[in-house]
């Protein structure tokens, strides 16, 4: 698969954690991109969008901490990087996305409780699931963070990782 299409691909899986599509592709971009800081002029020209969009598309990242701002010396152009967490963030972002519907199936079920009890069950049940499925969720993202944290996978770590794929810009 060609680097473009799996920019594409990673922007349509992630569009529907909620992130618009300019934003998911940029989100594709970045994660896919040597050296993995890129100027505002690289992205906008890789995808192919107009100004307004990329900046539109930077500053909704930037404001959600889901990128960072990198300079160089010597260089005027600010850089743009995920950040180290971006994609717990993510995550949780797709968690919430994932169990919004429980609290409608839960009114689903009071509404009929009356009207017809099995149905208003089932719709129970499914609430109930959604419920299930984000506590195991949650609980999974904290532990991982916490084995994270244990192995000694922290910022510290990453920080000299980014340091050292800077270098090669």
């Amino acid at each position: 698969m060609e680097f473009k299409e799996q920019v594409e691909k990673i922007g349509i899986e992630l569009s529907w954690v909620g992130f618009p599509p300019i934003v998911s592709r940029i989100i594709g971009f970045l994660l896919l991109a040597n050296p993995p800081c890129q100027s505002f002029y690289q992205i906008q020209e890789f995808l192919s969008a107009s100004k307004s969009a990329i900046s539109y598309a930077i500053n909704y990242l930037l404001n959600n901490n889901d990128i960072e701002t990198v300079t160089f010396p010597g260089d005027r152009k600010r850089y743009f990087k995920l950040r180290e967490g971006t994609w717990i963030s993510i995550i949780k972002k797709a968690l919430v996305q994932l169990t919004s519907p429980k609290n409608i199936f839960k009114e689903i079920a009071v509404f009929r409780q009356h009207e017809n009890p099995e149905q208003s069950r089932s719709f129970m049940e499914i609430s109930q699931l959604y419920e299930l499925i984000e506590k195991k969720v949650s609980e999974s993202v904290e532990d991982w963070e916490k084995k994270r944290t244990e192995i000694g996978y922290d910022a510290k770590f990453f920080g000299l990782m980014n340091r050292r794929r800077n270098q090669e810009f």
